[in-house]
């Protein structure tokens, strides 16, 4: 089998944007693994799946371990590698050193189970940002029911809710069919630069694609959401009032976002009588700020992404409170919490 001579850090990155189908656990067969397969590079966790150009061409075909590759690539230092399909495994060659990883040539992956896309679309430039700031507010609690744990959009709004918290973006999204994904997903993908969605080829699926010809399809539930009706009903706050918050919160927020947990991002945002109190925590750390504010009314908290906030607080100082409700609006895009009364 002949050398391929490839860039080390192109392939890396290659490897490095498969990871995110990646599952260590194996659940399905060869999920733990990347699959170079006609020019190629396949993974597929049974939820996610990715396909991109192989960083090897059409030359070699096979599976291997994608946490043993991986650590190869990161381990050598050279610019470039030569590769070669060997009896079994996988040689990688730099100018002082060698490794070889052990390749199955069957190919037992169920990713054809998916079909491609077919029917890529531009993807609204914003349409990203919101489902993930929507995924901020979705329950991280797996047992929770499942539309507090999933993203909605559709072609008029990106909305979620964790049950105390709600949150809607209005748009035109561009979308023939409605999406429902979870919203652990859609934080695995934020990561890349998508422009094209196809939404409509695979029932219960739904692909995006970068510039770089890198697709990634997420699985999607294919029930219906929540009544239209219910939600509208939860941005109408009777009998409320304005509160100005301090022209300094974002600054507070940046600081609490230093003890805020990274898996689940939170501030508790506290009002009492002339105060506005920031609280961050997380295992081995607290932070807490507290700042003069022109309200009179009843203490109450209620939680928040800081990083969510922070970008609201860029249009908007005001908050609209009632006794039961607090809600942030910035053109279009909508946040309500319920209050919690006991302030400790």
């Amino acid at each position: 089998m002949k050398e391929i001579e490839i860039n080390r850090v192109e392939a890396l990155k290659s490897l490095e944007n498969a990871m995110v189908a990646v599952d260590v656990n194996r659940r399905l067969m060869q999920s733990d693994s990347f699959v170079f397969f006609k020019g190629n590079l396949i993974t597929f966790s049974g939820e996610i799946r990715t396909i991109q150009p192989s960083p090897f061409g059409d030359e070699i075909e096979g599976s291997i371990l994608a946490q043993d590759l991986l650590a190869v690539f990161k381990k050598f230092s050279d610019q470039n590698l030569l590769v070669t399909a060997g009896d079994g495994e996988l040689l990688v060659s730099g100018e002082k050193r060698k490794a070889g990883v052990k390749m199955d040539q069957d190919i037992l992956m169920p990713f054809k189970t998916v079909q491609r896309a077919k029917e890529y679309k531009p993807l609204h430039p914003v349409l990203m940002d919101y489902l993930v700031q929507a995924s901020l507010v979705c329950s991280k609690d797996e047992s929770a029911k499942w539309e507090m744990t999933h993203v909605h959009a559709d072609a008029e709004f990106v909305d979620a809710t964790d049950s105390h918290r709600y949150f809607r973006a209005s748009l035109a999204t561009g979308l023939e069919k409605p999406l429902l994904i979870q919203a652990k997903l859609v934080q695995v993908f934020s990561k890349f630069k998508l422009v094209e969605i196809d939404a409509t080829t695979t029932e219960g699926w739904v692909h995006f694609r970068t510039a770089e010809n890198f697709e990634i399809s997420l699985i999607m539930n294919k029930s219906g959401y929540f009544n239209r009706t219910m939600l509208d009903n939860l941005l109408v706050l009777q009998d409320a009032k304005y509160v100005q918050l301090p022209e300094n919160l974002e600054e507070i927020l940046a600081r609490a976002e230093i003890m805020c947990d990274k898996e689940n991002p939170s501030v508790e945002i506290t009002l009492k009588e002339g105060e506005v109190s920031v609280f961050s925590e997380k295992a081995f750390g607290w932070f807490r700020e507290t700042q003069k504010v022109d309200y009179i009314g009843p203490d109450f908290s209620f939680s928040i992404n800081p990083a969510f906030l922070r970008g609201m607080l860029k249009k908007t100082k005001e908050i609209l409170v009632n006794d039961f409700l607090a809600k942030v609006s910035v053109d279009g895009t909508h946040f309500v919490s319920a209050l919690i009364k006991k302030v400790v």
